[in-house]
């Protein structure tokens, strides 16, 4: 019964006038007041007059300006050099920042995954061990080699070198 009774409360509105959201939240129908001042111009909504040329907003910025010229920082006495010098800095700065930066980044060693010789190690004792050979063959180094480089006995007391085995 409740059911019937919300389906019918679902209804209503298609009988009636339809409600838009806009009419609940203000209360009236949008089209009664017209549009808000704020959609339609405002106060720019009735321009009294014309408005002036360019050239006369030019001339008048300019009379505004007068000597309050102020320097970029590469010229003091001389506003187009100062530009001119502004303009020429900047160039260099950015695009040859960029380039020069552009060139670095790209011909740099890659320092992504490093530890390849890491990978690599436990590779190779993987196989290794898998064929049932030793992780590092004792033949490596000459052991000959080995034994020649290293000091004597005596040598080591020489230097004051105590061995306690």
């Amino acid at each position: 019964m409740s059911g019937l009774i919300r389906f019918k409360s679902l209804l209503a509105p298609l009988s009636r006038r339809q409600i838009t959201p806009v009419m609940r939240m203000s209360g009236a129908c949008p089209s009664d007041a017209g549009a808000p001042s704020h959609l339609t111009g405002g106060q720019f909504r009735h321009p009294v007059g014309t408005p002036p040329p360019h050239s006369e907003i030019s001339e008048w910025v300019r009379q505004k300006q007068g000597d309050n010229w102020s320097s970029l920082g590469w010229n003091e006495f001389n506003q187009k050099d100062d530009a001119e010098q502004a303009s020429l800095s900047f160039l260099l700065l950015v695009t040859g920042g960029l380039v020069f930066v552009s060139f670095c980044w790209g011909y740099s060693p890659k320092h992504v995954q490093r530890d390849w010789y890491v990978r690599e190690a436990y590779l190779v004792l993987r196989e290794r061990e898998a064929a049932g050979v030793e992780p590092i063959s004792r033949d490596f180094i000459d052991p000959d080699k080995v034994w020649a480089s290293l000091p004597s006995d005596e040598e080591l007391k020489e230097a004051g070198v105590v061995i306690n085995i």
